[in-house]
């Protein structure tokens, strides 16, 4: 972020400072939006991210990261209204759902929702305006936002729908 003094500060900015000066080059900064990761990366707009990020199996197939800090498997987040319909996978998985889910899930989700018709989104607030079905998310990520939002509930299906990674 930037500071008061229109300064970009952070640890992702402080550990970046610190690679330059242990590798002993210089350091530039570009902002890649979030949609633009893979693109920025294999086409050597960047040679490294410093972030927080979270990512799936399918990113994992085109670049390296760091060791993995946390290791979660997806699900659904559904209305608890809904939770008889939710409550077998293999029961709606073909069916033509509104699914929301991160841009880092996308391609999961088309894989596991064929007929779905899927939206990314930057937060799970998207399902408090009903226009989804469900929303699918790393399991964690979900019970935070089933915490806050009790009319919400999360739907554990296993490392059936996948895993999400979270690196440095």
């Amino acid at each position: 972020y930037f500071n008061d003094d229109g300064e970009l500060v952070g640890f992702s900015i402080a550990l970046a400072y610190k690679l330059a000066s242990d590798l002993q080059c210089s350091l530039e900064f570009y902002r890649v939006d979030y949609d633009n990761v893979k693109e920025a990366l294999l086409n050597d707009k960047v040679d490294i991210l410093m972030l927080p990020y979270n990512i799936n199996t399918t990113v994992l197939s085109f670049v390296e990261f760091t060791e993995y800090y946390l290791k979660l498997h997806e699900a659904l987040v559904v209305p608890r209204s809904k939770i008889s319909y939710f409550k077998n996978l293999n029961d709606f998985q073909l069916d033509p759902i509104k699914l929301g889910t991160f841009p880092y899930i996308e391609t999961g989700a088309r894989e596991n929702f064929p007929n779905s018709i899927i939206t990314t989104q930057i937060h799970l607030d998207s399902m408090l305006s009903g226009k989804l079905d469900a929303f699918l998310a790393p399991y964690v990520e979900g019970i935070a936002f089933c915490r806050n939002h009790t009319d919400y509930i999360v739907m554990d299906y296993g490392t059936v729908l996948g895993n999400a990674y979270y690196v440095y």
